[in-house]
């Protein structure tokens, strides 16, 4: 009886085909890089406790939060569109830091407080100078992986 029943059900899970597959993919993965770097920085944020009331502006955190998402996108779809050549993927990189550096900046600018916060010009643009190298060295090593990886 549960042979039959199992032959008679339909399945539930439905193979895709590659162009289905490979559609997604740039999608779902500038959401897992955007909104897990996006989550990163709100979750220090939020467990940051402070001696004053702390209270977040919902439109600047969701503002950020697509910043994030726009940030990941940048990346994927280059890698998704196989763009091999230095200069995009120098330019893929620089844009993917300066997109989460723009995240991380716009969500603290969500924070309202009492404190007043200061940055200092040179740090901030050496934060985003070194999240856009690190950006195009991850890019970078994706693209030209050594030989021995490829099989």
């Amino acid at each position: 009886m549960l042979a039959r029943m199992s032959r008679a059900a339909k399945p539930r899970i439905r193979v895709r085909t590659p162009a289905e597959a490979s559609s997604d993919t740039p999608r779902r993965g500038a959401a897992a890089l955007g909104g897990g770097a996006w989550a990163t920085h709100f979750i220090a944020l939020l467990a940051l406790r402070l001696p004053y009331s702390v209270y977040f502006d919902p439109w600047t955190t969701v503002f950020s939060l697509g910043l994030g998402f726009a940030a990941g996108a940048v990346p994927m779809l280059a890698i998704a569109a196989s763009w091999r050549r230095r200069r995009v993927l120098a330019c893929v990189g620089a844009l993917a830091g300066v997109g989460i550096g723009a995240m991380h900046y716009v969500g603290m600018a969500a924070i309202e407080t009492d404190a007043v916060f200061r940055y200092d010009a040179g740090l901030f643009a050496a934060s985003i100078a070194a999240g856009s190298a690190l950006a195009i060295a991850a890019i970078w090593i994706y693209a030209t992986p050594p030989a021995r990886w490829r099989r």
